[in-house]
């Protein structure tokens, strides 16, 4: 079994382009079926490397995240970030609707893939994947991500596990996060013209970054809610 996401892109020249997320039930992890043979020299894990990044380059050939966006970041390699799309995101149970930038349209699809594709510094974020939330502000994503991670405790400590209900590793995990993005953005730099996908990511990373200032900050803006 498995969840859907299906993004659907519609240009101001009547162009449509239409990509569908799968997500197992079990685990989270995205479903692809992605011919490794055809994969360019840039998904390599050895290119351009993320600086923290623990996977063995002798047991892994591909950086994961690489791997799966590789099929999007072809497409959109020469396309400008400020083009205007019509978005609509379905799954299952609703559907969003949003008209933005190419830019706003792949930074809330490649957060799905960044969080579902076994990179070990992005998977404290795929169990919230799960329940995506498309065009998530600041304070939704902060909202989300620490409820998920605090739920994440609950079952530790019902599991006899160590319990974070203090957040003292939330924000490292999220200093992960924040070397990825920029660490990625390094890596895409060199594969076209375009700079819709890496503004994309770049967004991620002002997100996650956005985040670790509010934390610092006790998070005034939700406190004030209780």
């Amino acid at each position: 079994m498995s969840t859907e996401f299906i993004y659907d892109f519609q240009f101001e020249d009547g162009s449509k382009r239409s990509y569908t997320l799968q997500l197992s039930d079990k685990t989270g992890f995205i479903l692809s079926n992605i011919d490794e043979s055809q994969l360019p020299e840039w998904t390599h894990l050895s290119y351009k490397k993320c600086k923290d990044c623990p996977l063995d380059e002798s047991k892994h050939q591909y950086c994961p995240v690489a791997k799966n966006l590789s099929p999007y970041l072809e497409e959109y390699k020469d396309q400008k970030s400020y083009v205007k799309v019509h978005v609509r995101v379905t799954s299952e149970e609703r559907f969003y609707e949003k008209k933005t930038s190419l830019q706003d349209g792949l930074y809330s699809f490649f957060g799905i893939v960044f969080a579902t594709s076994s990179c070990p510094n992005m998977d404290f974020l795929r169990p919230m994947a799960r329940f995506h939330l498309p065009f998530s502000n600041v304070d939704e994503t902060i909202v989300r991500s620490l409820g998920f991670y605090l739920l994440k405790q609950y079952f530790n400590m019902k599991d006899g596990e160590e319990a974070d209900f203090e957040l003292k590793h939330f924000e490292e995990a999220y200093r992960k996060v924040i070397r990825v993005n920029k660490d990625f953005v390094e890596r895409i730099h060199s594969i076209g013209s375009g700079d819709a996908e890496s503004n994309s990511i770049i967004a991620l990373d002002g997100f996650a970054q956005l985040l670790h200032l509010q934390l610092e900050q006790d998070l005034p803006d939700i406190r004030e809610l209780f």
